[in-house]
């Protein structure tokens, strides 16, 4: 008992608490096996008193018992049993552990019975670390050896228990072994709970990550005025969507729509109102593409459409359709006197595209639709960037317009 009472005293010193949790649990397991064996010296030193086995049978196995707990402790506070494949030494704890068991048998055979209850604690530790192979190995040498030195006691091996004194002893040992048995199961489920508590703790610290992973990448990806689409994310699909194309030879369009003359409505009602205008047409462009089209903000007041397995037909519909649905909303309570209109380029995947000349035919487009008056679609219809085809005009694009075709707003 001293020296169970000698290591919890060590344990709970400074350096302890200086230790990483992984040896702290391995040392606290050495000093549970350690007070096992003080136990079991307690419950010889009262057979030794009862008469049944001498004085000096204890006290060797103390002094076993004391060597090997120094050699295993001291081994792991300082880092020398990481050196092997297991840094706790269950193995050679449990081998040290059924080494004095046998040699009590051995010493003192006529209390044999307590010795052998006393094999199935180092399995219970075995049972921990042991993998299925290693523990059908450690039993067939523990057999073996047992038999091995019933062999060499023989007839002195005695099983009975006669006294009242010595069933008194018995039913100790056997509150010991089961005793030991649930701590060491006790151990097992703080592990486990331990082990929940940082599991939930990592759950929940892995899904703040995501959902700031994923605020991270909205950032990344969408424009913070608008909510669309940023410029570099609409490259990234639209050269994803080339290389499909090229693949598939599948047809697809590219827009680029700009808001006309929107340099007057920043001039006029200020940039708060500009933002406020960019915002609700990205609401408007929003609302009537296709579900499958991808709308960004391309950078100041134009914005970029991606229109997947669509011809140039149809996606001057497409953007006739978004075009006459800005030009019907009331703009009055934004822009008092001024309604919002757009103008728009169209482009058709060529083969051998690049993403630089898709979207320079667009802006070619977007180009002769400024020409035309504005508030009005344009589609290239071949790789040449002056090659355009007019759509037919609506009311609202002029064939001559009022506007001077090198204006930039």
């Amino acid at each position: 008992m001293a020296v169970a009472l000698e290591i919890m005293h060590m344990m709970n010193r400074s350096f302890f608490a200086s230790l990483d949790a992984k040896t702290q649990i391995r040392l606290r397991m050495t000093a549970l096996a350690a007070g096992d064996y003080a136990a079991n010296l307690v419950i010889m030193l009262g057979f030794a008193i009862s008469g049944a086995v001498s004085w000096d049978i204890p006290l060797k196995i103390l002094a076993v018992a004391v060597v090997f707990n120094i050699i295993f402790m001291t081994a792991i506070a300082s880092g020398l049993s990481l050196r092997f494949r297991d840094p706790s030494l269950t193995a050679i704890q449990t081998y040290a552990a059924w080494g004095m068991i046998l040699l009590g048998i051995f010493l003192a055979p006529q209390i044999s019975y307590i010795f052998i209850l006393y094999l199935i604690v180092p399995m219970s530790f075995a049972s921990l670390h042991f993998s299925r192979r290693m523990l059908w190995l450690a039993w067939l040498f523990l057999m073996c050896a047992l038999g091995f030195v019933m062999w060499i006691v023989g007839g002195a091996m005695a099983n009975n228990v006669a006294t009242l004194t010595e069933r008194a002893l018995f039913w100790a040992g056997l509150a010991i072994v089961f005793a030991r048995f649930v701590a060491s199961n006790a151990e097992i489920a703080g592990l486990r709970a331990r082990l929940q508590e940082k599991n939930k703790a990592l759950s929940a610290m892995t899904s703040q990550l995501t959902a700031a992973t994923g605020k991270l990448v909205e950032l990344a990806n969408h424009d913070e005025l608008t909510g669309l689409l940023n410029r570099r994310e609409f490259m990234r699909r639209l050269h994803e969507e080339l290389m499909r194309s090229e693949r598939r030879k599948s047809v697809f369009c590219v827009a680029i729509i700009d808001v006309d003359h929107f340099k007057r409505v920043n001039d006029e009602y200020g940039h708060l109102i500009g933002d406020a205008v960019l915002s609700q047409l990205a609401r408007q462009l929003g609302a009537t593409q296709r579900g499958t089209d991808t709308v960004a903000r391309y950078g100041g007041e134009e914005f970029t459409l991606l229109l997947v397995d669509a011809d140039a037909d149809a996606a001057a519909k497409g953007l006739e359709r978004m075009r006459s649905s800005i030009e019907r909303f009331d703009w009055e309570p934004l822009t008092p006197g001024r309604s919002i209109t757009i103008s728009a380029g169209i482009a058709a995947w060529q083969a051998g595209d690049t993403d630089e000349r898709i979207l320079n035919r667009a802006d070619a487009a977007l180009y002769a639709a400024k020409n035309s008056g504005r508030n009005c679609v344009k589609k290239a219809v071949a790789i040449a960037l002056n090659s355009i085809e007019e759509l037919p005009q609506h009311e609202a694009c002029p064939a001559s317009a009022d506007i001077p075709a090198q204006a930039s707003d």
